[in-house]
């Protein structure tokens, strides 16, 4: 049996990487032929996919974190004129408490992953594919094109950097020296989420209370990004405030599609694109996914849904660590089953320490159960 492993990160406990090595060790003395793979879906893992998926190269530079006080050594990955790029290398929340500091995306900034996109077009790079999960951020990619030399000017014609809490204080936008930037470069957005810029299911509403905002201030955070999407359309003549993606990593997804004339696209469809997954899989019979928490967002587009969309009638089992789904849900997703390493009766502290071990056994129990 011929059997493909393309699972998500167990994020706090296990990475992509991590996860297919625990899968060939289960199967070395089985009758399977394993195929292992990878890959994320814009987020954590996706540039450690490229590396491995098409032998990008490594490259590794200090930029401003998620403060801009603070630095971080961020790593991107260069294949020939390309570059992949994760905001969160430069402004990931786990950056944020690594640092010592606290989580805050009224303070937080985009401005370094501009750096890593900088470093990339420095070195010759035209097409840069940047993935946009697990962001600390809530401004809008306005530090992102700061870096890149687009404007901010406030009521008074000073120019700044804007970061969550003071998007209100744009007046007015010049991206005079960003679009010269950007001439001749194609800027890609891999994103996980369909969510708008603005309003109930927007960036701030949805996303920020993960990132350290009260409740009671989200709606200083959301209209921050209305007056950024005011001044844009104004400004830039591009509506984005309902753009579907435009929430992606603290609305830098609207961003990207407004100082750059970026694109939007689904993060898994890009890299299952770079693996040739539809080719990959058409002697497989077998192909098993996952990540660590399969809930409503997994079916909203994220590596899961992804991977399961593109079966082409091969059948999709997940492992995953927890699952808040319905059978209609996972029935929708296309998945055969679901299985999960772990349970409700036991910490979750203790669960991710034994994540590895029990992803181990279950994997096995599914090779067994499938052979």
């Amino acid at each position: 049996m011929k059997v493909l492993v393309i699972s998500d990160s167990f994020k706090g406990s296990m990475t992509s990487r991590e996860i297919c090595d625990i899968a060939r060790s289960a199967v070395k003395d089985m009758d399977v032929d394993l195929v292992t793979i990878p890959v994320a879906d814009g987020g954590e893992g996706t540039v450690e996919s490229f590396v491995e998926a098409i032998g990008a190269e490594p490259v590794t530079i200090e930029v401003t974190g998620p403060y801009s006080d603070t630095t971080v050594k961020a790593t991107y990955a260069r294949a020939g004129y390309t570059a992949i790029i994760e905001a969160a290398e430069a402004c990931g929340l786990p950056l944020v408490e690594e640092l010592g500091r606290e989580k805050d995306p009224f303070k937080t900034t985009t401005y370094g992953v501009g750096e890593l996109v900088l470093d990339a077009l420095e070195s010759g790079c035209i097409n840069i594919l940047l993935g946009l999960g697990g962001t600390s951020t809530n401004d809008g990619g306005c530090g992102l094109a700061a870096a890149l030399d687009t404007r901010f000017y406030d009521k008074d014609g000073e120019e700044f950097v804007p970061v969550g809490g003071t998007l209100k204080n744009i007046a007015r936008i010049d991206t005079t020296y960003t679009h010269a930037a950007f001439h001749e470069v194609s800027l890609t957005a891999m994103c996980d989420v369909d969510n708008p810029t603005v309003g109930a299911e927007g960036a701030a509403f949805v996303f920020a209370p993960q990132k350290g905002a009260p409740a009671d201030r989200l709606f200083q955070l959301d209209d921050g990004l209305k007056n950024l999407c005011n001044v844009i359309e104004r400004d830039l003549s591009v509506k984005v405030a309902d753009l579907p993606g435009g929430g992606a990593a603290g609305g830098m997804g609207a961003g990207c599609v407004a100082f750059f004339d970026g694109k939007l696209v689904s993060g898994i469809d890009a890299v299952l694109d770079a693996v040739n997954f539809d080719d990959l899989i058409k002697d497989v019979d077998l192909i098993i996914t996952g990540e660590g928490h399969l809930d409503s967002q997994s079916i909203a587009g994220k590596a899961i849904s992804g991977i399961a969309k593109r079966a082409d009638g091969v059948p999709v089992v997940a492992i995953v660590g927890k699952s808040d789904c319905t059978d209609d849900e996972i029935k929708s997703l296309g998945l055969r089953a679901v299985y999960e390493t772990g349970d409700n009766e036991t910490p979750l502290e203790e669960l991710m320490a034994r994540a590895k071990d029990d992803y181990r056994r279950v994997f096995i129990d599914v090779i067994k159960a499938n052979i």
